[in-house]
């Protein structure tokens, strides 16, 4: 590129947040020389979506945890796709004080497209693994759901004895509290039956998630922060069409 390679790097410092924004990222050195050569001018198929009008069932659902690493990560996560102009639910925004949480996390279960943010607060979490199994439970669910590996250790071997362990436990001592209220008033035990009944279905895919999180190729958080989610706003405009 001769003389316009002792601009490269001062052009690259020079993209601040809006640039950010606008790009979602640099992959690679390639990507900044087609912006320095005035080749991003010409509209991609990713710009070509961008103009469409996204449809009501075409909207991005996060399922995340609340701990403190997933919640940060998730608001910038937000920032990127709303500056992309993807329409996105949140439990922070879009399931307000005294509205049903698990009628937001139904949608969860059943929407089309849904970024999953994994970690071992998320996967030890009832409410979590309530919508996870509400995903899985589908056969479609890979083409569904989007992962974010926060945390590599969540594939060890040992993590699974303890998950495992942990969700037998929760369903043991369910199962004594529906077996004590039975024995007062069954009719009262249905609350509890109900909650059993959800426990024991994340205790019987955990087989089916530990296999998903071992083999599908889902980046790590650095990775995708590092170029601003790039690898999913590329697969939602793709299953877009």
């Amino acid at each position: 590129m001769g003389e316009m390679y002792k601009y490269l790097n001062r052009y690259i410092i020079g993209f601040e947040d809006k640039y950010y924004a606008a790009y979602s990222g640099i992959g690679d050195i390639s990507e900044a020389m087609q912006i320095v050569n005035g080749e991003h001018l010409a509209k991609t198929e990713e710009e070509k979506s961008e103009e469409k009008p996204w449809g009501e069932d075409e909207g991005i659902y996060i399922s995340y945890n609340w701990e403190g690493h997933s919640a940060h990560i998730v608001d910038y996560l937000g920032f990127v796709l709303e500056n992309r102009g993807i329409p996105f639910k949140l439990d922070k925004k879009d399931c307000p004080y005294t509205a049903n949480i698990k009628e937001f996390m139904n949608a969860i279960r059943a929407g089309k497209t849904v970024i999953v943010v994994l970690s071992r607060p998320y996967l030890r979490s009832k409410n979590c693994m309530y919508e996870l199994s509400g995903i899985m439970e589908n056969v479609d669910y890979k083409d569904r759901m989007l992962p974010v590996v926060v945390d590599d250790t969540i594939r060890d071997d040992n993590f699974y004895v303890e998950l495992v362990r942990h969700w037998k436990e929760k369903k043991d001592k369910q199962t004594e509290i529906v077996e004590k209220l039975r024995d007062i008033d069954p009719d009262m035990a249905e609350p509890a039956e109900m909650k059993l009944k959800e426990i024991e279905k994340v205790y019987g895919l955990l087989k089916v998630i530990k296999e998903y999180i071992d083999w599908a190729n889902a980046d790590n958080l650095e990775a995708l922060s590092s170029t601003q989610f790039k690898k999913i706003i590329d697969e939602i405009y793709k299953r877009r069409g």
